[in-house]
């Protein structure tokens, strides 16, 4: 079986845990990292699986799979993924998720997607800033914890 299949994916995606709540960003992460990915197209199915936003819960784990993958195709990925969705109009989806990793891959916030129009109606705490600062905390744990390199 093909690991990143849909099939594959979309079982990861949905996975919960023994309370039947859904996995978290790190745990699917390290579902993610016993996979590899093409050299050629990193993270291209993890991406194909986002920009189709169709399991709840798991657009945080494909967008911090990429942010770790990282590279310029992730970026490309996540800014598909960015210009799809943004401005919100009612579709909240993964947006900050999706900026923070941006962010994290290019060490910088992605200056092209802070404009405040485009993150109209959202919560104060998934704003573009306070979004990428999250992430970074995410990322910073699971290196503290060592579950990820």
């Amino acid at each position: 079986m093909d690991p990143f299949d849909s099939d594959s994916m979309k079982l990861i995606g949905s996975m919960k845990d023994g309370k039947g709540v859904p996995l978290s960003a790190p745990h699917v992460i390290s579902l993610l990292q016993f996979f590899h990915c093409s050299p050629s197209r990193p993270g291209a199915r993890i991406a194909k699986l986002l920009l189709e936003s169709e399991l709840v819960y798991a657009g945080q784990g494909y967008c911090v799979a990429l942010g770790l993958i990282g590279g310029k195709s992730c970026q490309d990925h996540l800014r598909e993924y960015l210009k799809k969705y943004l401005p919100i109009r009612g579709r909240y989806y993964d947006q900050h998720w999706a900026i923070g990793a941006l962010a994290h891959i290019q060490g910088a916030p992605p200056e092209e997607f802070l404009d405040s129009t485009l993150w109209e109606e959202i919560n104060t705490s998934n704003l573009p800033l306070p979004a990428i600062q999250r992430f970074d905390r995410l990322i910073n744990y699971l290196q503290q914890h060592r579950m990820i390199a």
